[in-house]
């Protein structure tokens, strides 16, 4: 019998846990690979002038041909880290999955509290595309206007952007453990695959 395929789209704030709980199910799912936002749209950003808006939407360009890619060589399990808060991300992912026959899945990692999310990323190394507080853009976008931090949060919290397929939406209370929100999801992709 052929392994299950399977697009993981992962969301949530940034804090939220994104990252570890994509890191740790591309272990528990086996062959699984993570195709990580952040270090596709951090590199170009490196560079001597780079225009935030341009290193954004070269990253979401990479991160469907680097999926994509994976698929055709056989991966079995594509994980996609990034925030998923537009729909035309979302609809890239589900579309990719169809293609290919892989079954897909949107992953909400949800954290209310912002005052955690907060204490999160003032708490981790951010890189270059990366906020290291609520209020506080990333290093490449200073001096760029953004519009307030909180407020931007509390939308992303309150409307996230998620697939009609109620069947496909996996949510965790990532204030839980890494493990425990790996335990859930694995719980719930099983129960579907036993359907």
């Amino acid at each position: 019998m052929p392994p299950r395929k399977h697009l993981i789209q992962m969301s949530g704030a940034p804090g939220s846990g994104k990252s570890t709980l994509a890191r740790r199910l591309s272990k528990e799912l086996e062959n699984g690979i993570v195709i990580d936002h952040d270090v596709i749209r951090s590199s170009p950003l490196e560079q001597e002038n780079p225009c935030f808006e341009t290193a954004a939407k070269q990253a979401y360009d990479l991160q469907w041909a680097l999926a994509r890619d994976a698929i055709k060589q056989g991966v079995c399990r594509v994980i996609i880290d990034s925030t998923c808060n537009f729909p035309k991300i979302l609809h890239q992912g589900m579309a990719l999955a169809a293609e290919f026959g892989y079954t897909y899945w949107y992953i909400e990692c949800r954290v209310m509290d912002i005052e955690l999310l907060d204490q999160r990323l003032r708490a981790r190394e951010p890189m270059l595309c990366q906020r290291s507080g609520v209020d506080r853009s990333p290093k490449a976008a200073e001096g760029r206007h953004e519009e307030n931090g909180r407020e931007l949060f509390e939308r992303w919290l309150m409307y996230p952007c998620r697939p009609d397929d109620e069947k496909a939406i996996i949510t965790v209370d990532s204030t839980a453990t890494p493990m425990k929100c790996c335990d859930r999801v694995m719980e719930q992709i099983g129960r579907r695959q036993r359907r």
